[in-house]
C-alpha cells in the first residue's frame, strides 16, 4: 500500500518538479547571460522576467517542496528494497532525519 502512494508521489512531482528546476536554472542564466537566454527563448524571458522567476518566494518553495516529496518517495522505494528489517528501519530513520535537517534548513534561510 505505502509503495503505491510513493510511486504515486513519485509521478505526480516528476513531471512539475522537472519543468520548475528548468526555468530556475535557466532564470539564473539569465540573470548572468541575458542576451544568451533571451535568444534561445525567443524573447520570452528577459532579464526582468528571469529576476522575477528566479527570485519568486511562491516557485522557490514550490521547487523545494516538490524536492522534499520526491526525494522521500524515491528514497522510501528504495529503502523497501532492503532485505534486513533492522537496516531497513536504520536507513529510514536517517532518512527522516535528514529530511527535517533540510526542512529546518530551509525554513531558516527562508524567514531570515
Amino acid at each position: 500500500m505505502r509503495q503505491r502512494l510513493y510511486r504515486l508521489i513519485l509521478r505526480m512531482t516528476a513531471i512539475p518538479l522537472a519543468i520548475l528546476l528548468y526555468l530556475m536554472i535557466l532564470s539564473g542564466y539569465g540573470l548572468t547571460k541575458s542576451e544568451s537566454v533571451q535568444m534561445v527563448t525567443f524573447g520570452i524571458l528577459d532579464y526582468a522576467i528571469c529576476m522575477n522567476l528566479h527570485t519568486s518566494p511562491l516557485i522557490r518553495t514550490v521547487v523545494i517542496t516538490l524536492a522534499i516529496l520526491h526525494g522521500v518517495a524515491g528514497f522510501e522505494l528504495w529503502v523497501f528494497r532492503v532485505k534486513r528489517k533492522f537496516l531497513r528501519g536504520v536507513i529510514r530513520l536517517l532518512l527522516w532525519i535528514l529530511v527535517c535537517l533540510v526542512v529546518i534548513q530551509f525554513l531558516i534561510i527562508e524567514l531570515s
